[in-house]
């Protein structure tokens, strides 16, 4: 699973060299599988669910209003966090800070993924309604804060809205093209299959796949109102 930052100075590349576009050998291209045998941004083959289906902020209708939420409808992953426990596994060895957590450096805990968006609304009804996120910014500040895990001490995980200053034309259509590969949540095991369930009722192509490295895990994906594919890790 791999995680880019963007920040308000333009975006930064997803990490790990020319991943995006040299995918590992043995290892598909998302979504150029054979028809029926989508992948998610991780590369490994999946029965693509609800295929078919109109993509995300695609006649969906008025999104949800502009006055900053108050998490009223948390979904499955409010509190689980961008990267949980089940991001540990199989990883790289690292040492113990003394509070039961593995550590390799002065990093405790990813802050902010921060994402242009087109339309704040429909990404609001995606992350906030959908995902249960909770907005922690003021309604009257445009760049939308949500809350997506507890975080350490007064910093919370976020996932960071903010509204591009050229919507029309600013966002390649083609994945390839986008510095940002894919975000992923991790959610509690008994409300995977739910999200997922609303994920396609929602009218988002829900995709299948295997992670690479964590074992006993499941995972699927969507796209968000830009295009931005969203990976939901649970374990198994």
């Amino acid at each position: 699973m791999r995680v880019a930052r963007e920040h308000g100075g333009g975006p930064e590349a997803a990490g790990a060299g020319g991943e995006l576009l040299d995918p590992q050998p043995g290892q598909p291209v998302a979504g150029r599988g054979a028809p029926g045998q989508r992948q998610g941004g991780d590369g490994w083959p999946g029965a693509a669910q609800g295929a078919g289906r109109r993509a995300p902020g695609r006649d969906r209708g008025p999104g949800p209003r502009r006055d900053g939420g108050d998490g009223r409808r948390p979904g499955p992953a409010a509190g689980a966090g961008l990267l949980g426990a089940a991001a540990g596994a199989g990883c790289e060895p690292a040492h113990d800070d003394g509070g039961g957590r593995g550590v390799s450096g002065p990093v405790v805990h990813l802050a902010e993924i921060t994402l242009w968006v087109r339309d704040t609304d429909r990404s609001l009804a995606f992350y906030r309604d959908l995902f249960g996120l909770t907005v922690i910014s003021p309604p009257e500040l445009p760049n939308r804060f949500l809350r997506a895990g507890p975080g350490e001490g007064p910093v919370p995980e976020m996932i960071v809205l903010v509204p591009h200053p050229d919507p029309a034309g600013a966002f390649p259509a083609e994945k390839p093209l986008r510095p940002l590969h894919h975000l992923a949540f991790n959610v509690a095991a008994d409300r995977y299959e739910d999200l997922q369930r609303r994920c396609g009722e929602a009218g988002l192509e829900v995709r299948g796949g295997v992670h690479p490295v964590l074992r006993g895990v499941r995972t699927f994906y969507v796209d968000d109102p830009d295009g931005n594919e969203v990976e939901v890790i649970a374990p198994a």
